[in-house]
């Protein structure tokens, strides 16, 4: 039935949409609001891992009911007067419980019926996304290493100074300890470096279970 109701312009869209690479759809705006899909592609529903007929009778057949809270959409703008169509990304979890994340091109369009539609694209960008994740975590990783000693665990005089000045520009109160190891030099020449290292290191363990974990040590 939905099928004869289809306008020309209509109709040449959702053909178009049905061979595109990954998946797509189309669904009303009501009021602004996202109606149920009234298209979706083959493509589509691979990615969302169940048949048209599931997706309709589990999800009403609202794409939106399958996002999870980081993959929510932005406000949908008509693209009536040359716009170019909204990008973004979401999270879905499919059918089978898969977390992907999707690659979505959305241009909204008043057809010749008069009614408000947005045409949608969408593409599995999860590998993308995840190695975009890896490299971000990579540097936050480096980042790190850089403003500590890799031996003891504490801030290298840089970023000690550095954290120090920042506190004492902020107007908080607080105290400055100096802690020095008597007769270090005793450990190494007695029991050699790989045993003055392990002393350090349990120095510090120490110094950083005492204090909290906003301390700068």
């Amino acid at each position: 039935m939905e099928q004869q109701r289809r306008t020309p312009v209509r109709g040449r869209r959702e053909d178009i949409l049905s061979r595109m690479p990954g998946g797509a759809f189309c669904y009303e705006l009501r009021e602004g609001a996202p109606g149920p899909v009234t298209f979706i592609s083959e493509g589509m529903l691979r990615l969302l891992e169940c048949t048209e007929r599931q997706f309709r009778q589990e999800y009403g057949g609202e794409i939106r009911r399958l996002l999870c809270p980081l993959g929510a959409q932005p406000p949908a703008r008509a693209c009536d007067q040359g716009r170019e169509p909204d990008n973004f990304s979401c999270r879905i979890r499919t059918r089978g419980g898969r977390l992907r994340w999707l690659a979505v091109s959305r241009r909204v369009c008043r057809d010749e019926d008069g009614v408000l539609r947005a045409y949608v694209t969408a593409v599995d960008s999860t590998a993308e996304h995840e190695a975009t994740e890896r490299l971000q975590q990579e540097r936050e990783d480096y980042r790190r290493r850089a403003q500590k000693d890799l031996l003891t665990g504490v801030y290298n005089k840089v970023t000690a100074e550095r954290l120090v000045e920042k506190l004492l520009a902020s107007g908080l109160g607080g105290a400055l300890y100096l802690v020095d190891v008597d007769d270090f030099k005793t450990v190494n020449d007695t029991f050699g470096h790989l045993c003055g290292d392990e002393a350090l290191a349990g120095v510090s363990g120490c110094l950083r279970g005492a204090l909290r974990h906003g301390d700068v040590v």
